[in-house]
């Protein structure tokens, strides 16, 4: 994740407010989102009260309820089930966009020859954010351009974050978390 990466340069970002949409049948009466919320995370994230190092430390935001959607945007009961769609268009600051099959993570149009292409990526995928990441001109940053090091260990010197990413997977439920196969993330960072 991308998250290990920029907690070497970047102070913890909190959320102050989570706003959830209400669907018009699914709740029964009486039934607040709120406070189940709240007594969910709560139960949820109680592992690590006090076990979290300075500065970080676990925030409680403010819950708030959607309003209802009006008719015209609602499904009803009769209505085919939407298709889900296997591509993702991926908006860069320029406002130039790139097409991205989910499956693959390769963009739109590749053919089976060239899909181990690098022209072929995303400029989502690891690597290109890894690139990204080692081209900032950040004293915190500069340092991995003078060795070979891998997507892996720059990600595990994320001290912190990693430190908190275990309380998490320790705890009753979040023991279930799937973790990504170390292959994954064992590639060479290239060098800028």
């Amino acid at each position: 994740s991308t998250g290990a990466l920029l907690s070497h340069i970047l102070e913890p970002l909190y959320l102050s407010t989570i706003t959830i949409g209400q669907s018009p049948d699914a709740a029964p009466e009486g039934f607040c989102i709120e406070d189940n919320v709240v007594k969910v995370l709560g139960a949820r994230l109680s592992c690590l009260s006090g076990k979290v190092p300075d500065p970080l430390k676990p925030s409680k935001p403010l819950f708030f309820e959607a309003p209802i959607p009006p008719k015209e945007f609602q499904q009803t009961s009769g209505d085919i089930p939407p298709l889900t769609c296997g591509y993702s268009i991926c908006w860069n600051k320029s406002g130039l966009h790139e097409v991205v099959l989910g499956t693959t993570g390769r963009k739109q149009g590749t053919s089976s020859k060239a899909a181990s292409l690098p022209s072929t990526e995303s400029l989502l995928c690891k690597i290109r954010l890894a690139e990204a990441f080692i081209s900032l001109e950040h004293p915190l940053v500069t340092k991995f351009r003078h060795e070979k090091i891998s997507y892996r260990a720059i990600k595990d010197m994320a001290c912190e974050y990693q430190q908190i990413l275990e309380l998490l997977r320790k705890a009753p439920f979040f023991a279930q978390w799937r973790a990504k196969p170390t292959s994954v993330d064992s590639f060479t960072v290239p060098r800028s």
